[in-house]
């Protein structure tokens, strides 16, 4: 069965030996994925997704433990939806030049990867505040990104030429995440401003923070 970065600690059912079991497995992700879109988590339950899905609710029950289990399956679909894939983020930072351009381009990505499924993203916030197991997952993926993106701040930091007194890289980086999560959901979820404001505005404060000319 396929791991993301989002079920990577999480318990998940054995994946089926047999084609048919495999085809109900998917078939009940389908409707899992479909109805927590419309009408909404919030509002589907087990025999929901059972039934249109064309079994009982007993079948869903045989493929996983609880609604949540199943949500966190589908959001593995997606996982950039949720959360920075690191490794872009740091191919970015780790490529060289300007660095008002790189973050740019990293709060620009995370946009279109959010712009894909934000019903996703919409039901992720809901949950990291109210489901114990979905709220652990957040907090591995935001101390991944920190801890990551931190060591490659203390690099700008370390020549950067302003000398008003700043956090840790880590607390830099932790900062950043933030704002990038702030400003993305506000352009996908809201509409409030737009991408380019907001990659603009992300990238203006970061060179700010570092101590360079954009």
């Amino acid at each position: 069965m396929h791991r993301s970065r989002l079920t990577v600690d999480v318990t998940l059912p054995r994946e089926p030996k047999q084609e048919r079991s495999r085809k109900k497995q998917t078939a009940l992700m389908a409707s899992a994925e479909r109805l927590f879109a419309d009408p909404g988590f919030e509002h589907v339950t087990a025999d929901d997704i059972a039934a249109d899905a064309g079994f009982g609710t007993g079948t869903f029950y045989n493929y996983f433990a609880n609604k949540t289990q199943a949500f966190l399956m589908v959001a593995g679909r997606h996982d950039t939806a949720i959360a920075p894939t690191i490794e872009n983020v740091t191919a970015h930072l780790t490529a060289g030049g300007d660095l008002h351009d790189l973050v740019q381009r990293i709060v620009a990505s995370v946009i279109e990867d959010r712009s894909q499924v934000p019903w996703l993203r919409r039901t992720w916030l809901r949950l990291a505040l109210t489901d114990p197991e979905v709220d652990a997952v957040q907090r591995r993926l935001d101390a991944e990104w920190d801890d990551a993106i931190g060591e490659i701040v203390g690099g700008f930091l370390t020549n950067r030429t302003s000398t008003v007194p700043i956090g840790s890289p880590r607390a830099v980086a932790t900062t950043i995440r933030v704002m990038v999560d702030a400003l993305a959901d506000e352009v996908v979820l809201t509409g409030t401003i737009s991408a380019t404001e907001a990659a603009t505005t992300v990238a203006a404060l970061i060179v700010g923070i570092a101590g360079e000319q954009p």
